[in-house]
């Protein structure tokens, strides 16, 4: 008899019921975890990941939320659903990366996790901090298995990790200063383009 022993308590009641076993995977089975938190430059947003995961620790679901500071602790936003419906899918969004302007996001999409999965990195854009976010676009610039992007601080350098040989890499593509933008999906795009299209190693630190 090694299973822990589960208390149950019933909503209203000020006194647990009685104690009984629980299978391990009611204790262990699938779980709501959060992850992959973004915090915005002037530190008031928080972008992450709601996901449920398997016994085994694989995601099932994941989907990207946003929250704001108030009184010293983020809360998820009313509209956070609202924000982000053209961005989350019945696929799996992680790993987000925000502009310091809040209107440009890039985040990681994959169909399942499983060996064989090339995850790919998105990118989407909005007007205001107020609207939602435009359908995303693949990052051209990057194939292959790519995930988790980082954002520089003047939004021109987007380093990421990808797979080579079995072996993580982490990678970076450029483009030049914004100028000039045009319309996409009705939210701006700037013109500028990942420059060089090759990836290339980040340089040591």
């Amino acid at each position: 008899d090694h299973l822990p022993r589960t208390i149950l308590r019933r909503r209203g009641h000020r006194h647990p019921t009685r104690a009984r076993h629980l299978p391990p995977d009611a204790i262990l089975g699938k779980r709501w975890v959060n992850f992959d938190a973004e915090v915005s430059a002037d530190g008031q947003t928080l972008y992450a990941v709601d996901s449920r995961f398997s016994a085994a620790g694989a995601p099932l679901t994941a989907d990207l939320f946003i929250a704001r500071k108030r009184d010293g602790a983020f809360e998820r936003t009313a509209d956070s659903d609202n924000l982000l419906r053209l961005v989350n899918t019945t696929e799996l969004e992680y790993a987000p990366a925000v502009s310091s302007d809040g209107l440009e996001l890039f985040f990681t999409r994959v169909h399942e996790i499983r060996a064989e999965a090339e995850p790919r990195i998105w990118r989407s854009v909005r007007r205001s901090v107020r609207e939602p976010f435009a359908a995303p676009q693949l990052v051209s610039a990057i194939s292959g298995f790519a995930e988790a992007p980082a954002l520089s601080p003047d939004g021109l350098s987007l380093h990421y990790h990808a797979r080579v040989n079995s072996r993580f890499v982490i990678f970076r593509v450029t483009r030049e200063p914004k100028a000039g933008e045009v319309h996409l999906n009705g939210c701006p795009q700037p013109t500028r383009k990942p420059s060089p299209p090759a990836r290339r190693p980040a340089p040591p630190s």
